[in-house]
C-alpha cells in the first residue's frame, strides 16, 4: 500500500504552549491509518472507539491493509451476498485464506469478535509466529489456532495485555484495538511503494478454507462461536497501553550569562523543559519535531534515530522549535507529548543589543555593509564579527516564515541546506533584493534583508549654477543620458565620503557612500519636478533616478551655503550656585532665524562625534542670555549647549563649559564705624584680576554682568582689600582667577548708611 506522509507548514519570549494531547488512546493510531489511507475520516470505527468491533468490519480491515483486490468468482458465505457492503473485502480475504466460516456456511459479519479471533487473523495475515518464551497468565484458555499468533505479537511488541498480566482471549475486541494493532502493524509490515499490489482470484483461492469464526487455519478446527462472548464484570485498560500515562510537560524561563568578544557579557534566556508525571518515570527520549501536523507516534518512529535520552528530569532547550518526548513510566505506559519553545534570540542578536538599545536600521547597519567598486562595477558585502555565529548565507530575496514562528528554525534549514555557505565580504555583480542569513551554535537564525540598486553604467549627474556669495541659495541642475522615470533628491548633513573606518564602524554616525544613506532614509527624499532643484541648506544632496526599466541610478554632490552662526560671550558667575551664559548670533542675511533654543547640561559623545539632541529647550528669538541653575552640582564635562536655526533649515550651535568652578569666591561685607562705612573684600589675594564699579539704583542679580558691562568705562582695579564709601548706590565687584573663570557679586549700599 503506498504510504503517504502529511507535509505542512505553519508560524508561531518564551510562551508556554500547551502538550499535545488525544481525546482517546487510541487517536493517535485511527489518525495514522487515516493518513496512510487505509482508512477515511468519516469511518464508522473511528467515531465509535470502544464499541466492540464486529466480523465484518474485521475482515475489512485486514483486507484494505494488505490492499487485496477481488477479481470475481461468486459468493463464498450464504449471509453475505453480492450487494452487501462488506462482500468485496469478505470474499478478498477468504480467498487469501485470512478468514474462514461457519459450518452452516455463513460468515456472521455484523457478529462481535473476540480478541483470540482478531489476533489469529491478523497473525495469519502477516504470518507471525510465536513462541513458549511469550507467555500470559491465561494462556491455556486461548484456543490452540491462536496461540502462535497471540504470542508472536507479544513478541513484536504489538500485544503487551492487561496490567495483571492476561490477554483475556475470549473477550470481545473494541473497535479502537484493532485499529491500534492495524497501525502497528502496518508500520512494521506494510508494503513499500514500489511493492506489487497483490489480486486474489478464484483460481489461487485455497481448495479448503478454515472453517469457525475466522479462528481455525491450517486445518484446525473449532467449533463455530453462536453466541457473543460475555464481557468481563470489570473492564481492563485498552492494550497496548500508548498514551495512557500520565506524562505532562512544563516549560520555564532559565537565563545563562555569556561572555563576548572583547570581555562584554550577556545574559541569554533559554527555556527549561519538564517532565511531570504522578507515576515514576523510568526512561524518557525527546527529538525536535520536523513537521507541523505530523502525528506524534509516528513522528517519533520516523525520528527516533535523531532521539536522545533525557537525562534527570528536565531539558535545557536553547533552540526554538517542537519538543516531541517520549515518556515511559515504571508501569509501562507510553505517553507521547510535545511542546514548542519560541522566543529564544540568537547570539548575534544579543552581540548586536550589548550595552546599548539599538534600533532594528542600526542594528542592519551593524551587520551589513555595502562597499560599492564604481571601477570594477561590483560591490563588497562586509559584516562586521558576530559573536556566536557558525554559518551565514547570502542570497537572493525569499519567502520566510514569521521570525515568531516555531518553525522558523525549520523553514531556514530548508532554505539553506542546498546553499554554499560564504565567508565574508561577499561580492555582488546584480542589482536586487537580498538576505543573509546566520546562524548560530545552537541553531538559531537570524535574518537581514537588504536591497543592492547599485547600477554604475549609468551618465547621471548634480551639478550646482555658479554663484556671488554663499549667503544665496543655489540651483542645482541634474542632467543624464536618457529621461529617468523618477528623480527624487534627499538631504544630508552628515559626511557621505568613505571616512577612516574603526575597526568596528559606528554606522549610525558613518555613511560610506550615498547608496548606503539613502537607503535608510529614501522615504524623507522629495521628487523633483522637471531637471532643477533649489539647495538652501548646506550639507550633502542624494540624487536618485529611477529609469522606465527599474534601473536605480545615484549621484551625490555638496552645496556650502552659509550658516547662522552662534558663539557665547560670557559665562559669569552670578553665586555658588549660578552661572549667566550671554551669547550672540549673527545669521545668513537672506534667511531669518526661526528657532533658539538650548541644553544645560550637554555632553559630547564618546569618540568626537555629534548630533544635536533633540531634547532642547527653546529659547525667545531675542533673547540674548540663560542662567544656568544648579552649575555647582554638574560634571565638569556638562557644558552648556546653544543651537541656532533659520529659515533654510541650516542650523549651528556652540557648546562651552559653564561648569569649572572659581578657585575662590568673592565675599563683600560691609562695615560702619563712626559715621564711616567701608566695604571689606575677602579673598582679593585668590584672583588676578577684580575690578568695582558703583551705580545708582538697585541691580538684580542676573542683570548684574550686563550693568557691570554698560559701566566698564568707569570700572577701576580694586588695590585693597578695604573699599571707603562715599556714596549711596549698588556696588557691583567683578573677578577672575588665573583660570579665566569670572564671578560678581554685588551689595547695596543705602540712603542711612552714608550722609
Amino acid at each position: 500500500m503506498k504510504k503517504m506522509i502529511a507535509l505542512a507548514l505553519s508560524a508561531a519570549m518564551l510562551t508556554t504552549a500547551p502538550a499535545v494531547g488525544f481525546a482517546h488512546w487510541s487517536d493517535s493510531y485511527s489518525d495514522g491509518l487515516v493518513q496512510q489511507k487505509v482508512i477515511t475520516a468519516e469511518d464508522a470505527m473511528l467515531k465509535n472507539p470502544d464499541t466492540p468491533a464486529t466480523r465484518g468490519d474485521l475482515a475489512r480491515i485486514v483486507a484494505l491493509l494488505k490492499d487485496l483486490t477481488y477479481a470475481g468468482g461468486g459468493q463464498s458465505f450464504s449471509d453475505v451476498e453480492a450487494n452487501h457492503p462488506y462482500y468485496t473485502y469478505c470474499e478478498a480475504a477468504a480467498a487469501a485464506g485470512y478468514i474462514a466460516g461457519y459450518a452452516d456456511g455463513t460468515f456472521r459479519p455484523e457478529s462481535t469478535v473476540t480478541r483470540q479471533d482478531a489476533f489469529s487473523i491478523f497473525g495469519r495475515a502477516y504470518q507471525i509466529a510465536g513462541d513458549d518464551s511469550q507467555t500470559f497468565t491465561d494462556i491455556e484458555e486461548v484456543d490452540a489456532y491462536a496461540r502462535d499468533s497471540i504470542t508472536g505479537m507479544k513478541k513484536l511488541g504489538i500485544v503487551s495485555g492487561y496490567p495483571d498480566g492476561s490477554v483475556q482471549p475470549r473477550a470481545e475486541i473494541t473497535n479502537g484495538e484493532i485499529m491500534t494493532i492495524a497501525y502497528f502493524l502496518e508500520q512494521q509490515f506494510g508494503q513499500k511503494e514500489d511493492d506489487p499490489v497483490p489480486v486474489v482470484s478464484p483460481s489461487t483461492a485455497p481448495t479448503s478454507k478454515p472453517s469457525g469464526g475466522g479462528g481455525g487455519g491450517g486445518g484446525s478446527y473449532r467449533p463455530p462461536v453462536t453466541t457473543p462472548t460475555p464481557k468481563p464484570s470489570t473492564s481492563p485498560s485498552p492494550s497496548p497501553a500508548i498514551n495512557t500515562g500520565s506524562a505532562k510537560l512544563s516549560q520555564a524561563k532559565r537565563e545563562e550569562t555569556l561572555t563576548l568578544e572583547g570581555g562584554y557579557e550577556v545574559t541569554m534566556p533559554y527555556a527549561e523543559i519538564t517532565v511531570i508525571s504522578a507515576v515514576p518515570v523510568k526512561q524518557a527520549q525527546w527529538v525536535m519535531m520536523t513537521e507541523e501536523n505530523d502525528n506524534l507516534i509516528q513522528a517519533f518512529s520516523r525520528l527516533k534515530a535523531q532521539a536522545q535520552t533525557l537525562e534527570g528530569s528536565s531539558l535545557i532547550a536553547k533552540k526554538n522549535g517542537r519538543y516531541l518526548f517520549k515518556v515511559q513510566d515504571v508501569n509501562g505506559a507510553l505517553t507521547y507529548t510535545a511542546i514548542d519553545v519560541t522566543g529564544i534570540p540568537s547570539e548575534m542578536e544579543q552581540d548586536i543589543a550589548v550595552g546599548e538599545e539599538s534600533s532594528d536600521e542600526e542594528m542592519t547597519e551593524f551587520v551589513l555593509r555595502l562597499e560599492p567598486n564604481v571601477q570594477d562595477k561590483v560591490t563588497q558585502l562586509t559584516s562586521a564579527p558576530l559573536y556566536g555565529c557558525s554559518k551565514r548565507w547570502v542570497m537572493k530575496k525569499a519567502d520566510l516564515a514569521q521570525a515568531d514562528s516555531v518553525w522558523y528554525n525549520r523553514d531556514l534549514d530548508q532554505l539553506v541546506k542546498d546553499q554554499e555557505e560564504c565567508q565574508m565580504p561577499v561580492t555582488l555583480k546584480d542589482n536586487g533584493d537580498y538576505v543573509v542569513i546566520y546562524q548560530d551554535r545552537n541553531g538559531n537564525f537570524m535574518v537581514k534583508e537588504f536591497a543592492l540598486r547599485m547600477a554604475y553604467d549609468m551618465n547621471l549627474k548634480a551639478e550646482a549654477a555658479p554663484r556671488t556669495d554663499e549667503q544665496q541659495a543655489a540651483e542645482v541642475t541634474v542632467s543624464y543620458d536618457q529621461q529617468p522615470a523618477e528623480i527624487r533628491v534627499l538631504y544630508s548633513d552628515e559626511a557621505l565620503e568613505a571616512p577612516e573606518l574603526p575597526a568596528i564602524p559606528d554606522p549610525s554616525k558613518t555613511y560610506p557612500n550615498e547608496w548606503q544613506y539613502y537607503q535608510k532614509h529614501g522615504e524623507d527624499s522629495v521628487l523633483v519636478e522637471g531637471n532643477t532643484f533649489e539647495a538652501k541648506k548646506d550639507g550633502w544632496y542624494c540624487v536618485y533616478a529611477k529609469a522606465e526599466d527599474g534601473t536605480e541610478m545615484m549621484t551625490k554632490l555638496k552645496v556650502s551655503v552659509t550658516r547662522p552662526a552662534v558663539k557665547v560671550d560670557s559665562m559669569i558667575w552670578l553665586n555658588e550656585q549660578d552661572v549667566k551664559v550671554t551669547f550672540s548670533v549673527t545669521p545668513n542675511e537672506n534667511a531669518a532665524i526661526t528657532r533658539l533654543a538650548w541644553k544645560p547640561d550637554f555632553q559630547l559623545p564618546a569618540g568626537g562625534f555629534f548630533l544635536l539632541p533633540k531634547d532642547l529647550e527653546e529659547l525667545a528669538l531675542d533673547q540674548t542670555s540663560v542662567i544656568v541653575k544648579d552649575a555647582a552640582s554638574m560634571t565638569r564635562d556638562a557644558k552648556v549647549l546653544i543651537a541656532v536655526e533659520d529659515e533654510w533649515g541650516n542650523a549651528s550651535y556652540c557648546a562651552e563649559n559653564s561648569y569649572a568652578k572659581p578657585s575662590a569666591f568673592l565675599s563683600v561685607g560691609k562695615q560702619e564705624q563712626e559715621g564711616a562705612v567701608s566695604l571689606s573684600i575677602e579673598n582679593v589675594s585668590a584672583f588676578s584680576e577684580v575690578k568695582w564699579v558703583r551705580v545708582d539704583g538697585a541691580v538684580e542679580e542676573a542683570d548684574a554682568p550686563d550693568v557691570f558691562e554698560a559701566s566698564a568705562e568707569a570700572a577701576q582695579t580694586l588695590s585693597d582689600s578695604t573699599l571707603p564709601v562715599t556714596q549711596n548706590g549698588t556696588y557691583l565687584f567683578w573677578a577672575k582667577d588665573e583660570a579665566g573663570i569670572e564671578q560678581i557679586t554685588t551689595i547695596r549700599i543705602d540712603e542711612n548708611s552714608v550722609d
